[in-house]
């Protein structure tokens, strides 16, 4: 596990430009998040529990369907603690979030990707909702490993988590904190705010 101190930005939220206002809606609710006092400075496996979850990279241009990443999004990969995948069926024909994903897990971070679920079904032959690489564990030398990883899953859709629990999942992954004790402490805000 690894301190957050050491990476220049909490998370990198990955999606396809479908679901830029998806993005864009969770990159907003992260970036306002106030963490609640009782849990501020308590010590998790990923360091000290900060007072805000920000700064969380978005990249807002997106990227063109080549093989290869700028060197922008290349450099925010590796300074970012955790990666959030914005999980759709646009994501899984989208090349550049089957990149990142790849990018990321590379140097060795299997177990700091969170999925961010706004359309489709996982595993679903006509909807899936999950890009290959997230079920793929790699080894230490970057290569895929042949062993199936399970991602934290958060289900922002209606039928699912909901968006404000699936909000709390996410923050609490991030965080390093039981679920119950971000679920406790009302998500404000959510008032008019939509996923589309």
């Amino acid at each position: 596990m690894s301190d957050f101190s050491k990476y220049k930005y909490r998370a990198f939220l990955s999606s396809s430009h479908t679901d830029r206002k998806s993005a864009e809606w969770l990159h907003q609710r992260l970036d306002r998040y106030n963490v609640d006092e009782s849990l501020v400075g308590q010590q998790t496996p990923y360091g000290r529990v900060p007072n805000r979850l920000r700064p969380v990279f978005r990249d807002r241009e997106g990227l063109s369907a080549g093989p290869s990443l700028s060197s922008q999004i290349d450099e925010a990969l590796t300074t970012s603690s955790a990666l959030i995948v914005i999980c759709s069926p646009s994501a899984v024909r989208s090349q550049h979030v089957q990149q990142e994903i790849k990018t990321f897990k590379r140097r060795g971070s299997n177990d700091r990707v969170f999925c961010f679920i706004v359309d489709g079904v996982p595993h679903d032959p006509h909807r899936n909702c999950l890009p290959a690489p997230l079920l793929t564990r790699f080894d230490p030398a970057g290569d895929p490993a042949g062993q199936d990883c399970d991602p934290l899953a958060a289900d922002a859709r209606p039928d699912g988590d909901g968006r404000e629990l699936a909000l709390s999942k996410i923050i609490s992954g991030l965080l390093g904190v039981p679920l119950t004790a971000i679920w406790r402490v009302s998500v404000k805000g959510s008032a008019g705010d939509t996923l589309s």
